[in-house]
């Protein structure tokens, strides 16, 4: 049966009452006669992280359909939607039978289509004030979760031509040119290449650009494309990949970055407020000519930390915007994947292949200078001083999340490595101690565990640990060979089975006890993550935004004052639990 969904919104208020009951006639609501079960707890109030604001109002974004937020209608903290949270939201609501959490699930996705088609990328959150920043892109994989079970292929036409729009956006205005580019101060007659990081070109490498005109015009912004086609612009992001990765930024103005500077000092305290107010007395000339305070730079790189998500963390330095960050690099090529398997399944052969060399690029750029041969790992990529930045956290996992990593091996003793060294008891450090200026305390960074870290770990050891045996050829599938469904893991479709060589490659048997040391290991962390929240709801009855790391309690290090949470914590329990 193929679902129609563009318009699953439900238009009334939100609330219980405007959904329709589960399609096998059972209730979802607990008895009250005992304490619900942290199940039933989800099942009791997931509807009440619902809003329906189909105008702007005041500095709220307008939604066309039902958004869900992460925590409870009532609270004045996160009552609005927010990007990459509702990767995870989603996938709680679709692993339910019942058929108002699908709903919702494509209303959340089709919420983003709208921002993205209204804006050219999806804001932080649906709020004009948010509208400076955005978060990690993980909108591909919420269009492909929601495909996978309503199989509406007019929908996944329309959702794959906004995630299209998307990654031109993050080309457009998250892209930093490296190679063949060498890194040093403005100075002289130079050109600078990009505005916010200090870059010249290389006077020896004129004459390599000068081969290739197109190229060398491309890089320099002064050859734009008279008519601009989805093809034209995947072409221009394979290209602009042979010279350069993704980074994490922001778009704010003058009088934002002065407001903004008050709300870090109240949220980091004393510590960042004295690290400001020594860059303040100093500045900068920018690639324009202009002079900028060293403290409105500060401002702009932890602008850009809020972009990654990480808001706040000692893993950057405070100088967010100079780094190509490994987790954004690895999401946008799983995004470019997702877009070669979406137009595959819609027949458009063309524009599927040249994303998948699109996608191909950008990982032989990124083995070439986010990986080390070394260690085994990739890192994170300081911009400024051509150089890894070597600080080991839980960003660590995400080549093997979106199956970047190569399966041989060096990467097979580099995982063990990461999962020895960053898994504790009940989560995923966040970030090592690191010797930097950030000496304030940050939330992301130990002692706290999130949710999301540990889903991405859990599923990267899955992927590089699962169904091995299964097949004969030396070649993984693009997707498993079986799906999630209310019915439990069911043989995926034919298409979803497809094997691609060129992006897989050969892989090595990984060893007997390797695999069942990593089964062994993310079922443990499975099992702690879902005993934590358990644990805490059995003691206070609400889900939590974060727990430590340790202890599995409410311990943690907090930056505001944490409210009853729903969200990620919620949607990734419901996911595990089911």
């Amino acid at each position: 049966m193929v679902f129609t969904v563009f318009f699953y919104a439900i238009p009334n208020e939100i609330g219980a009452e405007n959904y329709p009951s589960n399609s096998n006639g059972m209730t979802d609501s607990p008895s009250y006669a005992t304490k619900p079960s942290a199940i039933g707890h989800y099942n009791t109030h997931w509807r009440n992280t619902l809003h329906f604001l189909p105008r702007d109002s005041a500095d709220y974004i307008g939604l066309p359909y039902p958004y869900t937020t992460p925590t409870l209608r009532g609270n004045t903290l996160f009552a609005e939607m927010y990007y990459w949270d509702s990767y995870f939201i989603n996938l709680g609501l679709l692993t339910s039978a019942d058929s108002s959490q699908l709903i919702q699930a494509i209303n959340n996705c089709n919420n983003l289509i709208y921002l993205v088609n209204r804006f050219g990328f999806v804001p932080n959150a649906n709020r004009f004030s948010m509208c400076n920043r955005s978060q990690p892109p993980l909108l591909s994989e919420m269009v492909m979760d929601i495909f996978c079970r309503t199989k509406d292929t007019n929908w996944l036409r329309s959702a794959l031509d906004a995630v299209a729009k998307e990654h031109y956006w993050w080309m457009e205005n998250r892209f930093t040119t490296m190679l063949p580019l060498r890194f040093s101060k403005i100075s002289g007659s130079h050109k600078p290449v990009h505005p916010s990081v200090h870059l010249i070109l290389d006077d020896r490498m004129h004459a390599v650009h000068e081969k290739n005109e197109h190229i060398a015009q491309d890089l320099l912004g002064s050859n734009p494309l008279k008519k601009t086609t989805q093809t034209d612009r995947i072409v221009k992001a394979r290209l602009s990949l042979q010279y350069g990765l993704n980074h994490y930024g922001q778009n704010a103005d003058e009088v934002y970055l002065q407001r903004f500077s008050r709300f870090l000092k109240q949220r980091l305290g004393t510590e960042f407020d004295s690290l400001l107010k020594q860059e303040t007395k100093d500045s900068v000339f920018r690639a324009q000519g202009e002079r900028q305070s060293k403290g409105q730079t500060l401002c702009k790189h932890m602008l850009a930390e809020a972009e990654s998500g990480w808001d706040f963390t000692p893993r950057f330095d405070a100088r967010c915007e100079s780094i190509a960050a490994l987790d954004l690099n690895c999401l946008l090529y799983m995004g470019e994947l997702t877009l070669a398997r979406g137009y595959a399944i819609l027949g458009e052969k063309y524009i599927s292949k040249a994303w998948k060399k699109t996608a191909l690029q950008r990982k032989k750029t990124m083995n070439k200078t986010l990986y080390d041969k070394s260690t085994g790992l990739y890192w994170d990529f300081d911009l400024l001083n051509n150089k890894k930045t070597f600080v080991l956290g839980a960003a660590q996992f995400m080549p093997y999340f979106t199956k970047l990593a190569k399966q041989n091996r060096k990467s097979t003793l580099a995982l063990l490595f990461l999962c020895d060294t960053l898994i504790t008891r009940f989560g995923v450090i966040p970030c090592l101690p690191v010797s930097n200026r950030v000496v304030w305390k940050t939330q992301w960074n130990s002692p706290n565990a999130w949710p999301c870290l540990t889903h991405f770990a859990v599923a990267g050891i899955y992927n590089y640990s699962h169904n091995y045996s299964l097949f004969n050829s030396c070649m993984i599938p693009s997707r498993p060979i079986f799906r999630r469904s209310p019915l439990g893991l069911v043989p995926a479709d034919e298409e979803e089975q497809t094997l691609d060589p060129k992006l897989w490659g050969p892989i090595s048997k990984i060893r007997p006890e390797y695999t069942r040391l990593f089964c062994s290991t993310r079922q443990t962390l499975l099992e702690s993550f879902l005993g934590s929240v358990e644990n805490q709801y059995n003691q206070n009855g609400k889900f939590w935004e974060k727990y430590n790391l340790n202890s599995g309690n409410l311990n943690v290090q907090n930056e505001y004052e944490m409210p009853e949470f729903m969200g990620w914590t919620a949607g990734l329990y419901m996911y595990y639990k089911r």
